[in-house]
């Protein structure tokens, strides 16, 4: 693998991690075979992001992805909030990333795999519109793009990472497309 920035390895750590708070919080059964087995490659996943590093680089991007995991999911860890709308959010979030080609998710790899676990689980919150609709939506915009914005460009930007971040790179390739159509 070539060289990675201290920002790409955060964002690689960050989907994993968001998705594993979410089957954490979330599973019914923590013992559950699939459930066990989603946890190991969501951590595997996660561990890929910093295995090359050694110290102290490593616990410097673990500790700047924890500061930016908070960041984005605070505002969907109040009492009364759904799990599953989060885990949503986060496919949405994974979406449009992967559909901007700004991140590969390899067929092959942790993240795949764990995903191949999660996402039947969160299939039937998709039949709940209003919960659809407001995972798909962001508190500032519309869409996946701007939900991509507000859950990464904006705490991404704070921590002091350069421009363009996810969400304006998203951002960016929608309105190229809205403009010139899809073969931008």
């Amino acid at each position: 693998m070539g060289y990675r920035s201290d920002r790409q390895r955060v964002e690689a750590l960050l989907i994993p991690q968001m998705f594993l708070g979410v089957l954490i919080c979330g599973v019914n059964d923590p013992d559950h075979p699939d459930a066990k087995t989603c946890q190991e490659r969501l951590i595997q996943a996660s561990e890929e992001a910093f295995s090359d590093l050694r110290e102290p680089e490593r616990s410097k991007i673990i500790r700047r992805a924890h500061r930016t995991h908070l960041e984005v999911t605070a505002p969907y860890q109040r009492e009364g909030h759904r799990v599953d709308k989060m885990g949503l959010i986060v496919f949405f979030l994974v979406k449009a990333i992967t559909d901007c080609d700004y991140m590969i998710i390899g067929p092959e790899s942790s993240l795949q795999r764990a995903l191949d676990l999660m996402l039947p689980a969160l299939e039937p919150s998709t039949e709940i519109g209003p919960l659809l609709d407001s995972a798909q939506a962001s508190p500032e915009g519309s869409g996946p793009s701007a939900t991509a914005w507000v859950l990464w460009g904006r705490p991404l930007l704070r921590q002091s990472f350069p421009w363009p971040s996810i969400g304006e790179w998203c951002i960016l390739k929608m309105q190229l497309i809205s403009l010139y159509g899809a073969q931008t």
